[in-house]
């Protein structure tokens, strides 16, 4: 299962990123990330959207892991 495109991800309160890792969860991990996933990442961070199998399965490891949270889209933006 992936998480659907359109959706946001934002860092879970607990989770920290340093570089290209990822600290926090539970039970604690830390995750390294490549480069390509880092700018991904960083993109969700600054407001993007999930888009794409690549970006679903990141997105849906992240929440599994307990370092990130999915964020629907507003409902304006859902249609």
């Amino acid at each position: 299962m992936t998480l659907p495109e359109g959706f946001g991800v934002a860092l879970d309160p607990g989770a920290w990123l340093d570089g290209g890792v990822l600290f926090g969860g539970t039970p604690f991990r830390v995750v390294t990330l490549t480069q390509r996933q880092r700018a991904t990442v960083d993109r969700w961070l600054a407001g993007g959207r999930v888009g794409g199998r690549d970006d679903s399965a990141l997105a849906r490891a992240l929440v599994a892991a307990g370092l990130a949270l999915p964020v629907p889209p507003a409902v304006d933006e859902a249609g």
